[in-house]
């Protein structure tokens, strides 16, 4: 009896953990950006949007994305392609109406690409800059508000022909990473490999024998 209480009470636990893990409301990304190749431009929104879904899917939050979203934007009347509704007040709403522990928030603000030039080699790099809101509903804390965050990506090395537009979609995914990584390390994320564990040396067996020379 007392080993079957043990292991009901282990189960308990485990669906407790399971039932507590974090929720997220991913808001459709908007782009800011004036960037005028209209395919670019599309491109870029869904890199930042697929990203943030990669991210937090690979720590197992229970993800509400923009079409789950959609029909509560609606109801809450909140039109994200205007500026004037990126307020924290309008976040913790969908949040809370979303039934999530927190709401994140990305507006691309500038896209560019360069030529990089040295002594020896000229590459494209790319460049993108967010702004980001992430908000903790339950508790009404704003973890990241409003932050711009830039970062940039280059070929490793010019062997054959290095797109700029390309670059850019790197940096896209780079700056998602790069944003969210305090927020993110505190939950292991399912991409990152098991550290290898150093195999044991198999220890010789035998006794000291006397050879004959």
């Amino acid at each position: 009896m007392k080993v079957n209480a043990v292991l009901i009470l282990s189960m308990l636990l485990v669906t407790l953990g399971q039932a507590q893990a974090p929720s997220i409301a991913i808001l459709p990304v908007q782009n800011q950006s004036g960037e005028k190749w209209a395919d670019l431009k599309e491109k870029l929104t869904a890199r930042v949007q697929d990203q943030l879904l990669k991210q937090f899917s690979d720590r197992e939050f229970a993800i509400k994305g923009p079409a789950e979203l959609a029909p509560v934007l609606q109801d809450m009347k909140i039109d994200l392609t205007d500026e004037e509704n990126f307020r924290k007040d309008n976040f913790y709403a969908i949040g809370e109406k979303a039934q999530v522990d927190y709401v994140v928030f990305f507006v691309i603000t500038h896209n560019t690409q360069r030529i990089k030039q040295n002594f020896l080699t000229a590459a494209p790099e790319g460049e993108v800059t967010v702004k980001v809101w992430l908000l903790d509903v339950k508790n009404r804390t704003p973890l990241i508000s409003a932050k711009s965050e830039t970062a940039k990506a280059r070929p490793h090395s010019f062997l054959g022909v290095a797109k700029g537009s390309d670059q850019q979609l790197t940096a896209a995914d780079r700056v998602v990473v790069s944003v969210l990584k305090d927020f993110l390390g505190q939950w292991k994320s399912k991409a990152q490999p098991e550290p290898k564990k150093p195999e044991k040396k198999k220890e010789e067996k035998g006794g000291i024998g006397i050879g004959v020379r």
